[in-house]
């Protein structure tokens, strides 16, 4: 058996290009009231895949034990009720091989791209679609699979899925889409292509902390539907800290201005005397994995001070940050309270 660390020789046997259609039965979470509406049916979705394993020729790819790259598409009808109508869906993915030999596999797969959806929110036509308030929506999806060999050229794929829709509250209603379900499929390679075999000799990992500042910025939409847009900027402040070559951990400060707590506490009759009455502070935790000039972290974070308080004092954060040059990097950040978007911003940071 080859594990996570890449150190085997021995790798699944379908190593090339791919192409996968994988068929999931699942159904959507209701994870507010309003959307208990959605959980009648179970659904189906299809994903088809077209992939390429990595060669090695990469230290990271050799360090995650050559993870395969792609470009899915998902579709599905979501129950066929006529309220969420249906969704297609275009991600960019990786799968990370957890353990392989040269019949079977289990990976992990993470991807994030694009959904557009055929029915959105209407007060009069639609007023069900409490989840879909734009056609545009972020995907998200994680699936844990296992894959059997059947020849050299075709292997049967099985697993968990998880996949999510939001637009990040660029415009409400935005409950969003959480669809859990099982998937099966096939996975057929039509050109192997040669692997770079792992030298087995450590590298080092600099282990110095280092110090980001990031500048993003956001729109969103508050209820009640039909209101206008406000602005978000944040201040991130990081302290990041490599704990392995492909994992780091660090604590970070939220500085963020949001014009939408300007409205929130006027509906409370507290009105403010100048914007920075508005600006709130948090702390977050934060690890992830470190895959070239790629960081993908989880932050969990609090509230230190905030004067609408309307939601949760926990905040979470998904962040995505690719280094540009020597140290630049584009921001991707979604961030939550609890299963609530609250926005999704982008912007730029800068390493110490």
């Amino acid at each position: 058996m080859c594990s996570l660390t890449g150190r085997g020789q021995e790798l699944f046997v379908s190593a090339g290009y791919k192409i996968q259609p994988v068929l999931h039965y699942g159904f959507i979470l209701p994870h507010h009231p309003e959307m208990k509406v959605f959980t009648n049916h179970h659904i189906t979705g299809l994903e088809v895949s077209f992939l390429k394993s990595s060669n090695g020729e990469k230290e990271w790819q050799r360090t995650f034990n050559y993870p395969v790259t792609g470009l899915s598409y998902f579709y599905s009808q979501l129950g066929n009720t006529g309220i969420l109508g249906s969704v297609h869906a275009i991600y960019p993915c990786i799968d990370f091989p957890l353990i392989s030999s040269r019949s079977t596999l289990l990976a992990l797969r993470l991807g994030a791209g694009l959904g557009w959806f055929t029915k959105t929110f209407h007060r009069i036509d639609n007023y069900k679609n409490v989840a879909i308030g734009s056609h545009l929506n972020a995907a998200l999806c994680s699936e844990l699979s296992a894959q059997f060999g059947l020849s050299s050229y075709l292997s049967l794929k099985m697993g968990a899925s998880f996949i999510h829709f939001s637009n990040g509250a660029v415009k409400v209603p935005n409950y969003g889409i959480n669809f859990p379900a099982l998937h099966i499929g096939l996975e057929g390679t039509f050109k192997k292509i040669p692997i770079i075999p792992v030298i087995d000799q450590a590298q080092s990992v600099n282990f110095q902390p280092r110090i980001r500042i990031a500048l993003s910025g956001a729109i969103k939409e508050i209820f009640p539907v039909g209101g206008q847009q406000y602005y978000v900027l944040n201040l991130s402040l990081n302290g990041i800290t490599p704990i392995s070559r492909y994992f780091i951990s660090g604590l970070g400060m939220d500085i963020t201005w949001d014009q939408s707590d300007k409205e929130l506490l006027a509906r409370q009759g507290v009105y403010i005397s100048n914007e920075a009455e508005i600006i709130n502070y948090g702390v977050n935790l934060f690890g992830g994995l470190r895959i070239g000039k790629l960081d993908l972290c989880l932050h969990a974070g609090t509230y230190i001070y905030r004067k609408e308080k309307s939601d949760n004092i926990i905040y979470d954060k998904i962040v995505a940050s690719y280094t540009i040059f020597e140290n630049w990097q584009l921001y991707l950040t979604l961030k939550t309270h609890f299963a609530k978007a609250d926005y999704f911003a982008a912007g730029l940071g800068y390493q110490f």
